[in-house]
């Protein structure tokens, strides 16, 4: 059969399935008829409904989730375990408004406390209109700063016995100097209309969260039941079952037919599409939050900070709704490859550990794909070793917090090879893969060329080279050197503390001298040189770990992979004392 037949043959029966299944469902006696029902100045029609409707012919015609109930003329909506009164619904627009049915209580008239971030469960098919913005609330801080003075709520302010006055602060964008120093034991994000904030946040503030928020629904999920509404199509229960029996079994016999012809002509494009899904469906209690992509656009204001780019795409900083910033990661075109896009998220989402990075959520919707990570604010490690990056005292690191940085990511690789119940190769150490908190402390990050592997596998197999030029070890692109394991990323590891050291790239293409400025070449020869001249105003303390931070690199930029230490080997040898370590053999590097 042609492909044109086999296309007409699917087509065709999709057509018959639609209609023996779409024709029975106008007569669903769920429906009522088409009258909305009052609830005080609020009219509740389709896809709301009163559990108390006395209207109603059944149980219910709405959205799972869209039920409210009439509450002294009221209409109260449940998200979650609380309650948001519904102040106004806009069916043309898709919109209804809510607020915090607390906040209207005699008592917080003057003061409203909010106990809660919004929180909307799953199974409701709402999300935030645009007309939104975040009110982040920090309460009970016992940190005072005059800068800060203009957002301070004075009605939440007490005095604590043995902790001081305790104040509370509202925002409507926080300053990264508060978020970083406030001591605060309670933070509360509330979204809030744009337009109703105005200049006197704190001063309005009560007024702004009365006036409430917006929501927006989309499409029309209950579709059978709304064409039932429009139509005011009633008919009796034993037709719809006849229709719904007839219609269930010719559609199961019709849909093993397009299910095996679909098979066939699933393009490769279809089928990896697919494949992904399948794995997500798999994976799915163990991966972390899958956002859309409307979702990513509100996190980074429309990606609006930029924090950096590359090859690998570029980062922007974000907001999560409880005010945690993040960072956005977007792959290029380029990168884009789904297989390889959720090989990332896999391996990030088996670890957990003080060295490697936190990944908070992805996002895979179509071609847009996206990474949301815990924010470091110090950026990469790159920026602050290369000696033609502009060194000043800010970003300038001590001999002791390059020592520590060493070793932090060899523990972080030691978890990877040895500490993960699926043992995971990193294959591209580098320092712009190397992010460092607000302390300095290293994270591993980067996971699109990784590779899990059993816990026992030694040798890894892959038929592509993997990793960044300068950093790949020699048998990942000639396995004349060795087979590739786990000492492969021991390699890259290496050469990333020699340029920690050097202060400069280990390779510059531009150069004619190569043997003039491979810095692990020239090292072997001066090692005593550079050290006194490294550390001349240092003491004896500096100059050893130096020293050992020079030898152990040497050890893992060894040509054979069995000439390198394991990891594990490494992180042994910097922790013990330089007496102990030896001078490696001479490397051939040409």
């Amino acid at each position: 059969m042609s492909g044109a037949a086999v296309s007409l043959l699917v087509h065709v029966l999709v057509l018959c399935l639609l209609v023996l299944f779409l024709v029975p469902s106008r007569g669903d006696s769920s429906c009522p008829n088409s009258k909305s029902t009052p609830c005080g100045n609020v009219s509740i029609s389709y896809p709301f409904w009163l559990s108390d409707d006395t209207n109603q012919a059944s149980p219910y015609c709405g959205y799972q989730g869209f039920m409210l109930t009439c509450q002294s003329d009221i209409p109260i909506m449940r998200l979650g375990d609380h309650s948001y009164r519904i102040l106004h619904i806009n069916y043309t627009a898709t919109v209804v408004s809510l607020a915090d049915d607390d906040i209207f209580a005699p008592a917080q008239e003057s003061c409203p406390r909010l106990r809660q971030n919004v929180t909307m469960p799953s199974s409701v098919s709402l999300s935030y209109a645009d007309t939104y913005r975040n009110l982040t609330f920090f309460l009970n801080c016992s940190t005072y700063d005059s800068r800060w003075s203009n957002n301070m709520i004075p009605c939440f302010q007490f005095n604590r016995s043995g902790a001081g006055i305790m104040r509370s602060y509202v925002f409507l964008d926080i300053p990264n100097e508060f978020n970083s120093s406030a001591d605060c034991s309670e933070v509360v994000v509330w979204p809030v209309v744009e337009s109703q904030v105005g200049n006197q946040l704190v001063e309005r503030f009560a007024a702004v969260l009365r006036e409430g928020f917006e929501l927006h629904w989309s499409g029309d999920i209950n579709g059978n039941c709304s064409d039932c509404k429009n139509s005011g199509a009633r008919r009796k229960k034993h037709t719809l079952r006849i229709g719904v029996a007839i219609g269930t079994i010719v559609g199961v016999t019709l849909a093993c037919f397009i299910s095996s012809y679909l098979l066939c002509l699933r393009t490769p494009h279809e089928k990896n599409e697919q494949d992904i899904e399948d794995f997500i469906l798999e994976y799915e209690s163990t991966i972390p939050k899958r956002y859309t992509y409307s979702e990513i656009k509100r996190m980074t204001k429309s990606f609006s900070g930029k924090l950096g780019s590359g090859g690998y795409g570029s980062v922007f900083k974000g907001s999560l709704e409880d005010g945690r910033s993040v960072a956005v990661k977007v792959p290029t075109e380029s990168e884009s490859n789904g297989k390889e896009f959720m090989n990332e998220v896999a391996s990030i989402s088996r670890t957990s550990h003080v060295n490697i990075v936190g990944l908070l959520g992805f996002c895979l919707e179509g071609s847009k794909r996206a990474l949301v990570f815990d924010f470091m604010p110090n950026g990469s490690l790159e920026k602050y070793i290369f000696d033609d990056k502009p060194h000043t005292e800010k970003n300038k690191l001590s001999w002791a917090q390059l020592y520590d940085i060493v070793l932090g990511i060899a523990r972080g690789l030691e978890y990877l090879h040895r500490g993960c119940n699926t043992r995971i190769l990193h294959f591209d150490i580098k320092p712009h893969n190397i992010l460092l908190d607000q302390d300095f402390s290293p994270k591993i990050s980067d996971f699109g060329l990784a590779k899990m592997c059993i816990q026992n596998d030694s040798i890894i197999s892959t038929m592509t080279m993997r990793g960044t030029p300068g950093y790949i070890a020699p048998e990942v692109f000639c396995r004349s050197f060795g087979t590739i394991s786990s000492k492969s990323d021991v390699y890259s590891y290496g050469m990333l503390v020699l340029e920690m050291v050097g202060g400069r790239k280990n390779f510059n293409a531009r150069s004619d001298h190569t043997s003039e400025i491979y810095f692990p070449h020239w090292i072997y020869d001066n090692l005593d040189n550079y050290c006194n001249s490294t550390v001349a105003e240092e003491n004896s303390e500096t100059e050893e770990i130096v020293r050992k931070m020079i030898v152990v690199g040497l050890w893992c930029v060894q040509i054979k992979p069995e000439h390198r230490p394991s990891i594990s080997l490494v992180v042994d040898m910097l922790a013990g004392g330089i007496s102990v370590l030896q001078m490696p053999p001479r490397p051939e590097f040409s």
